[in-house]
């Protein structure tokens, strides 16, 4: 059984977005009250931020690298890659209009991914521009785009004939496939944070606003919505991330926040709630959980808090199963890939790569690479694929955690 979290949420880099068409239909929550006072009482921290993670799909693995300096964690090219597994070969790069922003998603032989402007760590959503496209996955020919005025940088999402992907206007934008044209969009409070999540006909959505928005596909409207803490000790909150998801259950954090909340899928109730007080949090972080969101599996989940820990939670009861802190530094820059019992999770600051027994916590091996990872990995049959900001492609043998081969782009 394999578990892609989507991950798209680490500390690096920020873009912003605006809407592109008029000539479509607008959904918002005008009919329900959005109270964004505390946002904006507070230095709002936008984090949606993580570089995009490798996709494998008939034998080829695709993935971006960003064309920046940012922290000295190294200058990667820009372009999207497709790389042979078996040859270990470039097989083409495309340049988008601005750096390789979001994880791709792949449908009929097509690659689907949004770009955008990039923005400084820190600094307010200045970038303006950004495209969605469609590639050919065998050529990396250009299908169509879809421009917005703003960056689009985290994973997007494929229901029947439409993609969805969020966006830092605050809208979730709705395309069809094969043309790229704008069906319908959602506007929420704030800025999107989150990719959006899909199960039972709802669309799971966290946003800068500080809620978790449900909406349904077919009436296009608000389900419910549910606002996340809106305090913490420091003087800004971030988004509300990438929800995870079980059976019956969704599971929503905002970045800096103080809670893990659990919230029944159907009614939009909390069913309890993890805090994250209580944990070791250095005075030089954000406090709080991480950027990372929880992840689902096997009755239990998963999340990270600011003292480098990743624990595991009842998914039921919300009690605490076991909790580890690797001897490897910082975890917060990746999202944790579970795939057959094992949950694998790379750190920045000792730049390793972690296997984990997903029920016990155990460690089964550790791998040490030449650069920063900001993407989360990802499993195919024996190998697990890593990218760095550099543009590094690494592949380790899952049963070693030895290295099996490293693709280093041509500047």
């Amino acid at each position: 059984m394999k578990l892609n979290p989507f991950i798209i949420v680490t500390l690096s880099l920020l873009f912003a977005c605006s809407e592109n068409n008029t000539d479509t239909t607008e959904m918002n929550t005008n009919n329900a009250e959005i109270n964004t006072t505390s946002v904006a009482e507070k230095t709002s921290f936008f984090m949606p931020n993580h570089q995009t993670s490798p996709i494998v799909k008939n034998g080829m693995v695709y993935f971006g690298s960003w064309k920046t300096t940012f922290c000295s964690f190294g200058e990667g090219t820009g372009h999207l890659f497709a790389v042979d597994v078996q040859t270990k070969k470039e097989i083409w790069r495309f340049k988008p209009k601005y750096d390789v922003g979001s994880t791709p998603v792949f449908l009929n032989g097509t690659l689907y991914f949004g770009n955008g402007e990039l923005i400084n760590f820190g600094s307010k959503p200045v970038g303006e521009k950004g495209v969605f496209y469609a590639l050919n996955s065998k050529t990396g020919e250009e299908k169509w785009k879809f421009e917005t005025n703003g960056g689009i940088n985290l994973k997007p999402a494929i229901d029947g004939n439409i993609i969805y992907f969020g966006c830092h206007n605050g809208y979730l934008y709705a395309l069809d496939l094969d043309t790229g044209e704008e069906k319908w969009k959602y506007k929420t409070g704030g800025p999107i944070v989150s990719s959006p999540i899909i199960a039972d006909g709802v669309i799971y959505l966290g946003s800068d606003d500080g809620y978790l928005h449900a909406i349904d596909i077919k009436t296009r409207e608000m389900k419910w919505k549910f606002h996340t803490d809106s305090n913490n000790k420091l003087d800004f909150l971030g988004g509300v991330l990438t929800p995870g998801i079980s059976e019956s259950i969704v599971y929503a954090i905002r970045h800096a926040g103080n809670y893990l909340y659990a919230i029944d899928k159907k009614t939009g109730k909390e069913m309890w709630k993890y805090p994250a007080e209580g944990e070791t949090i250095p005075t030089t972080t954000s406090g709080g959980f991480q950027h990372s969101p929880a992840v689902s599996y096997n009755n239990m989940v998963y999340i990270k808090v600011h003292d480098n820990a990743l624990i595991a939670l009842d998914e039921k009861t919300g009690k605490q199963l076991w909790k580890i802190i690797p001897d490897g530094g910082s975890m917060h820059n990746s999202y944790p890939y579970i795939d057959n019992n094992t949950i694998y999770i790379v750190n920045l600051e000792s730049i390793y790569l972690y296997s984990f027994n997903a029920k016990t916590g155990k460690k089964n091996w550790q791998f040490k690479n030449e650069g920063r990872i900001f993407s989360t990995p990802v499993v195919s049959n024996n190998l697990i694929f890593m990218n760095s900001l550099s543009g590094h492609l690494y592949a380790v043998n899952i049963q070693t955690g030895k290295l099996d081969f490293e693709f280093v782009p041509e500047h």
